[in-house]
């Protein structure tokens, strides 16, 4: 499916690149060629003008002159060349009787008499003004118009070769580069294929192990209440207080079940962006305190301290709940990994710019290895401390975190512990209503 996509996107890039230089390529030649013809165009009427007025008569067109060298103009007075270095364009008039008929030319003719008589005749049958002909394997530009001062018409013509061949080779260039960048593009396309499909494949293999690893946490509590249930429904007359362990299993499960569900319907919409955060202006150092004191219980149960470095009055801008649930999440975490006899310290500390929270235990550490892993949803360093966990729990305080605008990292040595660092905006302006 990527493969296909990719592909897509490359024929896509290159037909749009190739239609857009076929465009440039057209656009540039049509340019050309109607500024080479209005140039002609223009050229001819005035000779026209000039011809017609009598400006021409004493003096005949001439090539015009080019600037000659010394060498040139040595070589001419010996006579040893007779022809000019450069070709001289061809620039001639013909004026043509009523019948048909030439009776006078003038200019550099390219081709005989005979061989342009054809030509004249042509052109004094078409109704155009001006046009195109083929003249000695070359384009030339013709112009004709009525003499004023004699019976007939005259005749302009105007050889087109220079300016064709400057036409070409711009297109010829224009090709040439465009194949080039065409080349170019190809890779460039390839590699932006990738570089955006990238990101599209990892969502796409995230979602698949999502849900691979959704379906396999929802198996286990359902086979546990399934297999309870067969055991109750076998023995219907046992009374229920008879039935009691297997119905705690069921209860136990069931529970099990439903965090898991609320955590990944939260992760879900986080996804989508459909988790809507109620922000308000809070203290956080109260808040740490709250959670705090609800899991002193359990951390005296496991022979854990809790030690709390709150900053006093620090004001936090975030939902309540959403804060509750990622402190509930880190406590949690480092009480689970946390031998008996062991210390979890949270901290709170603001500077100009940042709110920094810190909640560091004395457990088992994590590995080197899992650092990078320990946020992706499932994963679980080590699994058989996990509890009945899903490994859910540090996915959902990042995405807290990222919500609020923070970031979270780790630092941990394996036998030393684990620190978990979220580094909040910090407000400065009080607002009435906090907590």
């Amino acid at each position: 499916m990527f493969r296909k996509l990719k592909l897509q996107f490359i024929l896509t890039n290159l037909l749009i690149i190739t239609f857009l230089f076929i465009t440039l390529t057209g656009g540039a030649y049509l340019v050309l060629h109607f500024r080479m013809m209005n140039h002609a165009e223009f050229f001819a009427k005035r000779m026209a003008e000039g011809i017609n007025s009598g400006m021409f008569l004493k003096q005949e067109l001439k090539p015009p002159s080019h600037p000659r060298t010394r060498e040139d103009q040595s070589s001419s007075s010996s006579g040893l060349f007779k022809k000019p270095r450069f070709a001289p364009p061809v620039v001639f008039f013909v004026k043509v009787a009523p019948n048909g008929e030439i009776f006078h030319n003038a200019g550099n003719i390219p081709v005989t008499l005979g061989k342009l008589k054809p030509l004249v005749r042509k052109i004094l049958k078409s109704s155009k003004e001006s046009g195109t002909i083929r003249l000695a394997d070359s384009q030339c530009f013709y112009y004709q118009t009525p003499l004023t001062k004699e019976s007939g018409t005259l005749i302009v013509f105007q050889g087109l070769k220079m300016e064709k061949v400057n036409q070409y080779s711009l297109i010829t260039t224009l090709i040439l580069l465009g194949g080039f960048y065409l080349i170019l593009a190809t890779f460039g396309s390839l590699f932006m294929a990738k570089r955006a499909i990238a990101p599209i494949q990892k969502s796409w293999q995230q979602q698949k192990d999502f849900l691979a690893d959704a379906s396999h946490e929802l198996r286990t509590p359902l086979a546990v209440i399934q297999t309870n249930l067969e055991v109750i429904m076998g023995s219907p007359e046992e009374t229920v207080a008879s039935q009691m362990d297997w119905l705690t299993n069921i209860k136990e499960e069931t529970e099990q079940m439903s965090a898991l569900v609320s955590s990944l319907i939260f992760l879900a919409r986080a996804d989508a962006h459909q988790y809507v955060l109620n922000k308000r202006h809070l203290y956080l150092d109260k808040l740490i305190s709250r959670v705090a004191e609800a899991f002193r219980p359990l951390a005296d149960q496991s022979q854990v301290e809790i030690v709390l470095d709150l900053q006093e009055n620090t004001l936090c801008d975030g939902d309540e709940a959403s804060l509750r649930q990622m402190l509930e999440n880190l406590l949690d975490n480092a009480l689970r990994y946390t031998p008996a006899g062991g210390k979890i310290e949270i901290g709170l500390h603001q500077s100009e710019k940042k709110i920094r929270l810190t909640v560091a235990d004395t457990g088992s550490g994590i590995g080197p290895e899992h650092l990078d892993k320990i946020f992706d949803r499932f994963y679980q360093a080590d699994k058989s401390r996990s509890k009945g966990k899903a490994g859910l729990g540090l996915s959902i305080v990042k995405s807290i975190v990222e919500n609020h605008h923070g970031t979270i990292r780790v630092q941990s040595k394996p036998g030393k512990g684990t620190t978990f660092t979220v580094q909040l905006p910090l407000v400065k302006e009080v607002h009435h209503g906090s907590t």
